[in-house]
């Protein structure tokens, strides 16, 4: 869990480059370059999250034995959100590029 918040985090800072690089492709919607790139900010905030809760539960699995079911129940649930919005921020990215799958995507 913490290496994948890493490389969400990794993600969402190169996305500014990788936007400006779409942005000059004839045929990308801006619009739906925003989108992307507002559920990749949400996606980064629940990496993060999860990352935190991560490492909360190895040092609560260390020194609290007795609360670690609650922190893995936690973090599972976590997860579960990270999970939903890092795939919900990869669909919009296809929808980005791939403007012959997504006609809804053309400008």
């Amino acid at each position: 869990m913490i290496i994948s918040s890493i490389g969400g985090l990794i993600a969402f800072f190169t996305g500014e480059s990788a936007e400006e690089t779409a942005e000059a492709i004839e045929g990308v919607s801006r619009s739906v370059i925003h989108q992307h790139e507002e559920s990749g900010e949400f996606a980064m905030i629940c990496a993060v999250a999860l990352g935190l809760v991560a490492i909360v539960g190895l040092i609560v699995m260390n020194r609290r034995p007795a609360l670690s079911l609650r922190v893995a129940w936690f973090a599972l649930v976590v997860s579960l959100v990270s999970f939903v919005s890092l795939a919900y921020t990869g669909y919009t990215g296809g929808q980005v590029r791939h403007t012959e799958v997504y006609p809804a995507a053309q400008p």
